[in-house]
């Protein structure tokens, strides 16, 4: 049996995908045609972390002829140059997946500046026509993705140190517009998800319970009854076409391609539920 959230089983969702009768598009097509397919398929991936992941899945999905939507953070360790041109010459879209919101601790002024400062850097690499806010609880660099990082959090918090932010980043273009920095579409905010089924592996998983800040309008009643515990019940919609129109976010980083990473990232992927959980209550009560 194929292991969920490995390679392999992305690369089994992959060839259904091209198999199908959907048709695939990036998010800057979705913003931008004049007519939409009647069916089709969005993956957006996130590199929130381990950018080298985001190489491995892009290189993939162009094996099988796939287009894909990557958005890639500025911090040190995912901005890397030679990963994001690459992706860009597999064929794919490359978009901005900012959190100035959350860099600036609120300050608007500033985090509108971050912003326009950003993007330039990145048309500097290839052009950008769309965006997606990052939706971590944690500020700036911190990340729940190694022991070190857990380490690292705990060692924030032990100090005084500021970890958490309540900071919803798409929150800055209800004082500006992104169209201003000649942006098509927000990948939360432009889309219709009374349209569109969309699912998130979030805390590599397909339950909605573990999104912080990735919550879209979409009616939580549609996705219970929609019954998605795995990878393989994605592939059965597909299949079977249970829906006309899916946008899938897809985070590179919790596919793993080597089984002793797969188990290592899965005894952390607890952890890290657990940590969501508890920062519920954080977000309650502040």
């Amino acid at each position: 049996m194929t292991l969920d959230f490995s390679f392999k089983k992305y690369r089994d969702f992959c060839q259904i995908v091209v198999e199908s009768e959907y048709s695939l598009l990036t998010l800057d097509e979705y913003f931008t045609l004049k007519k939409l397919p009647e069916k089709f398929i969005i993956i957006r991936h996130d590199v929130d972390d381990e950018p080298e992941y985001s190489l491995k899945m892009a290189q993939l999905e162009r094996e099988l002829n796939i287009k894909a939507s990557y958005y890639f953070r500025t911090i040190g360790n995912v901005f890397k140059e030679d990963i994001i041109k690459e992706v860009k010459v597999l064929g794919h879209e490359v978009g901005y997946h900012y959190e100035v919101l959350d860099e600036t601790c609120g300050d608007y002024p500033a985090a509108i500046l971050l912003f326009k400062q950003n993007i330039e850097t990145f048309r500097k690499i290839c052009n950008v026509t769309t965006i997606a806010q990052h939706g971590s609880p944690l500020i700036g660099g911190l990340n729940a993705t190694s022991l070190s990082g857990i380490y690292s959090i705990f060692k924030n918090l032990l100090s005084g140190k500021q970890v958490f932010t309540k900071h919803v980043n798409a929150s800055i273009w209800e004082k500006y517009s992104f169209t201003d920095f000649g942006i098509t579409g927000e990948a939360y905010l432009s889309m219709d998800f009374n349209d569109i089924l969309y699912l998130s592996d979030t805390g590599m998983s397909w339950n909605n319970k573990y999104r912080m800040k990735d919550i879209t309008q979409q009616s939580l009643l549609e996705l219970k009854n929609m019954n998605i515990k795995n990878t393989n019940d994605i592939i059965d919609i597909v299949e079977k076409r249970k829906v006309n129109r899916i946008c899938l976010l897809v985070h590179p980083d919790q596919w793993r391609d080597n089984f002793f990473d797969w188990i290592k990232w899965s005894v952390l992927k607890h952890f890290r539920k657990a940590g969501k959980m508890i920062l519920r209550w954080f977000y309650k009560d502040t």
